[in-house]
């Protein structure tokens, strides 16, 4: 029953904190100051080097599975694979997110 209370408020606080357009202006300011030095440009190009990487991987393995002897399996290799390529995806669809500016505090505010 304590918690129940509690969390309801906490909640209640929550709220009033987000409607708090002094309290947004100083979380703006925040984020701001700590990716200040994160732009949009460096973090694509850190994204592709990644990309670049597990797809010089990917090749390495493709290579090895072409020259194995027909007596050794290439499952362990395939599993390696299967897990570069989830990992692959997932540095995809980092890449194609654009970044969110927030420059303005509206911009800022209405942010989910």
């Amino acid at each position: 029953m304590q918690a129940k209370k509690a969390e309801a408020l906490v909640w209640t606080e929550f709220c009033r904190l987000l409607e708090n357009d002094l309290f947004i202006l100083e979380l703006q300011s925040r984020v701001r100051e700590l990716y200040s030095e994160n732009d949009e440009s460096s973090e694509k190009e850190k994204l592709k080097a990644k990309l670049y990487g597990i797809n010089s991987q990917l090749d390495a393995l493709a290579e090895r599975i072409a020259v194995l002897p027909v007596t050794v399996s290439p499952a362990p290799l395939f599993k390696q694979m299967e897990k570069l390529e989830g990992v692959k995806k997932a540095k995809d669809i980092n890449l194609s997110e654009r970044l969110v500016a927030i420059e303005t505090f509206e911009e800022f505010a209405e942010l989910d």
